[in-house]
């Protein structure tokens, strides 16, 4: 129902919107929270799909680490948040949303923090993550 309120929205009103687009989807907990407060209907609302793809073999692994490490064409802030993607797991989000208070430098190493522990860099990521 365009051009009205939430609360007056139905089950079918959000299937119909739902099928605008696939980004669509990523509404589910704003609509969970506001069933919670009473602002709507409880809405069935399909979660986002899972994109896992292929693990990348060991190899592959370091041979793009090493380019990472060693490849000054590249911008630093991709080497370095391609590394900590390839060598520590972290996932981009969490990448993204790092703050300057977070690295630190403390003799040859920089230390960037995730939560209370984090990863150790030395040699030649450290000088990237000064930037």
């Amino acid at each position: 129902m365009r051009g009205s309120g939430l609360a007056r929205c139905r089950q079918v009103d959000i299937d119909g919107w739902l099928a605008t687009g696939p980004a669509a989807c990523h509404a589910c907990d704003f609509l969970a929270w506001a069933a919670r407060q009473g602002h709507c209907h409880v809405f069935d609302v399909p979660r986002p799909a899972r994109h896992t793809g292929p693990a990348i073999g060991p190899e592959q692994r370091w041979d793009q680490a090493a380019r990472l490490l060693h490849d000054d064409s590249l911008e630093a802030t991709n080497r370095v948040a391609g590394c900590l993607v390839l060598l520590s797991g972290q996932n981009m989000s969490r990448i993204a949303a790092l703050t300057t208070s977070q690295v630190t430098r403390h003799s040859d190493y920089v230390f960037i923090r995730f939560g209370r522990h984090g990863p150790r860099f030395r040699h030649r990521l450290a000088p990237c993550c000064s930037h």
